[in-house]
Parts: structure tokens; C-alpha cells; sequence
């Protein structure tokens, strides 16, 4: 499957992506010299050049019945995930989307049609655990 990675999304996730998903392409918009294009544009020019896929982080798209109509008549799959500002934002979001992409692009093989893919995001408030080994030692923690 060939994947477009719009151009709101970090060009380094690209080379992570395809590492994941070696026997697909992942081409990133700038690669293509489509930065700046109008999204309207990017599908249906994804479309034509046989992109199956668009991932993005404009979050808006969809709210547009023009740009909506575009994806459909593209009838390319569309995933986004949402990305909060800064480094942490970055680093959750860039997270969410390689923990989920594998499998969400299984899906879209196995799909009988067009699907609008949303990526959740990582809930900051529960991403790891720590112990004070000092106060409370686990029973693997030998003095």
C-alpha cells in the first residue's frame, strides 16, 4: 500500500513509519514537492498517483463538507491523530501514531471500501509507574 504523510506531519515519523511498515511505501507530501498545496488539491492528487492512504494532524479537515467531498471523490483512506504543542505533544502524538499504524493499515487491507481512520492519542496520565524502593520495595528489590 502506498501511504501519504500530509505535510503537517513531522518528516522524520517518515523513515520510523517505513521501518514499521517495510513492505508498504511512505512517501511525506514535502518529499513529493507538494508543501503548501491545497488540501482539496493533495487528495485528489494523491488519489491519481495511486495513494491508498493520507495521515495528517489537521484535525479540521473533516469539519469541511468541500474537503470532505474531496476525500471521497479521491477515495483514499483518511487517518489523523491530533497533536498538542510542544515537545511532549510531539512526542505523544509521533507515539500514537507508531503504535497504531501497523495495525490500522491491516485493517484498511482486509476494507471493502473507503474508511476515515481517527488515531487516539496516549494518555499522559497514564504512561508509566514509578516506585520509591527506599519507602515501598517491590519483592523483586533485594537490600
Amino acid at each position: 500500500m502506498e501511504i501519504l504523510l500530509d505535510e503537517d506531519v513531522p518528516l522524520p515519523l517518515g523513515s520510523l513509519l517505513q521501518c514499521l511498515l517495510s513492505s508498504h511505501t511512505i512517501k511525506h507530501a514535502q518529499e513529493l514537492g507538494w508543501k503548501g498545496k491545497k488540501d482539496s488539491v493533495v487528495f485528489r492528487d494523491a488519489g491519481q498517483r495511486g495513494f491508498k492512504a493520507i495521515v495528517t494532524n489537521d484535525k479540521g479537515q473533516l469539519n469541511d463538507p468541500q474537503l470532505c467531498d474531496a476525500i471521497r471523490r479521491a477515495g483514499i483512506h483518511h487517518i489523523r491523530y491530533a497533536q498538542l504543542n510542544g515537545i511532549e505533544g510531539l512526542a505523544r502524538a509521533a507515539g500514537a501514531v507508531v503504535a497504531a499504524l501497523p495495525a490500522v493499515i491491516r485493517l484498511l487491507e482486509q476494507s471493502d471500501g473507503q474508511r476515515l481512520v481517527q488515531i487516539k492519542g496516549i494518555d499522559p496520565r497514564d504512561r508509566f509507574t514509578s516506585v520509591d524502593p527506599r519507602r515501598n520495595p517491590p519483592p523483586y528489590w533485594k537490600n
